[in-house]
């Protein structure tokens, strides 16, 4: 049998969706709340997303330096990601960093950093969930996380 279409997205011939429409608009924790420089700041929480890749996508259409006023415009940023054990994560991981690109209208302040890490919620586990680390005091808007599945094993 060669590859196919199904309901939730492209099989290869092998049996291995390559393609899925398994989509997530992640609850977020960031609209005009201090994310502290320098500080991992929980903003979504990604453990209903299943084992697989994901492609990451943030974006916000204003967020400033709360000490100076300078500013990030509307941006988009996008990463790749393999997530496994979502919804039990191990909190003695590491925080995993994501490399993301991103597009800027304007901006006059570093990039923030994103990554993954248990939110410690239950014992020895927690939720898996995406922290931001800022560079300088920052408070964004219009901020939203979506993710979009590239493969489930």
């Amino acid at each position: 049998m060669g590859a196919y279409l199904d309901k939730d997205g492209i099989v290869d011939t092998n049996g291995i969706r390559v393609v899925s429409n398994r989509t997530a608009n992640l609850k977020t924790y960031t609209n005009m709340t201090m994310l502290t420089a320098n500080t991992y700041n929980k903003v979504a929480e990604c453990n209903t997303l299943g084992t697989g890749a994901w492609l990451i996508n943030v974006y916000w259409t204003g967020g400033y330096n709360v000490n100076t006023g300078n500013i990030h415009w509307e941006t988009s940023g996008s990463g790749v990601a393999g997530i496994v054990s979502a919804s039990s994560y191990y909190n003695s991981n590491p925080y995993q960093e994501i490399s993301m690109n991103f597009t800027h209208h304007y901006r006059s302040v570093e990039n923030p950093t994103f990554y993954f890490d248990s939110d410690n919620s239950n014992g020895n586990y927690g939720k898996l969930s995406l922290y931001l680390m800022p560079a300088v005091d920052e408070k964004f808007q219009g901020f939203a996380v979506y993710a979009q599945q590239l493969t489930d094993y």
